[in-house]
C-alpha cells in the first residue's frame, strides 16, 4: 500500500510538473498563404506570391503644380498555372504615401491611400513565347483592396479585380473577379531605403 501510495505521489508529481512546462509559447500558428482569383469565370490559385517595395516616385497633381509628393511603390508578384497548365504571372504595382502602411483602397486614380500604377498578367503560349494583357487607365473596375495589415510579422490581406487588355489584340481580355488573399508576406522598406 505504501508503495502504490509513493508511486501515486509521483505521478502525480510528475504530471504536474509536465502541466506547469507548457506555454503559450510552445503553441506556433503556421500560417498558408493564399490567393485566389476568378479570370474569365474560371478559378486559378496563385503558387506562390511575394510583395516588394522596389522604389519611390515623385507625383504632381497638376502641371502646374511646383511640389510634388513622394510615394513608395510595391510589387505583388503572384506565379501560377494557366489553363494549359504553362506559366503565367500576374504583377499588380501600387504606390502609397506611407511606407509602412499599405491598408486602404487603392484605384487607377490617386487617393489619399495611392494608385494602382500598373496590372499585367503575363501567359505562356509556348515554351518561347508569351502573351502579355495590361491595365488600360483609367479604369473604374481595376482595384486593390488591403483590408488587414500586420506589421510585426508583415503580412497583409484582402481583395482585388482588374481588367486587363491584350497588348497585341484589344478585342482580348482579361477580366480578374472575386479575386482574395489572405496571409500574403510583404517586404518592409527599410530606412536605408528612404
Amino acid at each position: 500500500m505504501k508503495k502504490k501510495l509513493i508511486q501515486a505521489l509521483i505521478l502525480g508529481l510528475a504530471l504536474t510538473t509536465i502541466a506547469c512546462n507548457h506555454s503559450v509559447d510552445d503553441i506556433g500558428i503556421v500560417r498558408d498563404p493564399e490567393i485566389s482569383v476568378d479570370i474569365n469565370g474560371k478559378a486559378w490559385q496563385s503558387r506562390n506570391t511575394f510583395v516588394v517595395g522596389l522604389e519611390k516616385a515623385i507625383v504632381y497633381k497638376s502641371e502646374t503644380d511646383t511640389a510634388g509628393l513622394l510615394y513608395y511603390t510595391y510589387r505583388m508578384i503572384l506565379n501560377g498555372q494557366n489553363e494549359a497548365g504553362l506559366n503565367r504571372k500576374l504583377t499588380i504595382r501600387f504606390a502609397v504615401q506611407q511606407p509602412d502602411q499599405l491598408k486602404g483602397h487603392y484605384s487607377t486614380q490617386f487617393s489619399e491611400y495611392g494608385k494602382i500604377i500598373e496590372a499585367e498578367v503575363l501567359d505562356q503560349v509556348s515554351k518561347d513565347e508569351y502573351t502579355s494583357y495590361q491595365l488600360i487607365t483609367p479604369d473604374s473596375t481595376t482595384f486593390l483592396q488591403i483590408d488587414r495589415q500586420s506589421t510585426d510579422k508583415n503580412l497583409i490581406a484582402g481583395t482585388f479585380a482588374f481588367h486587363l487588355v491584350n497588348t497585341q489584340d484589344s478585342t482580348q481580355v482579361l477580366e480578374g473577379t472575386n479575386g482574395i488573399f489572405k496571409d500574403i508576406t510583404y517586404q518592409k522598406w527599410q530606412n536605408s531605403n528612404l
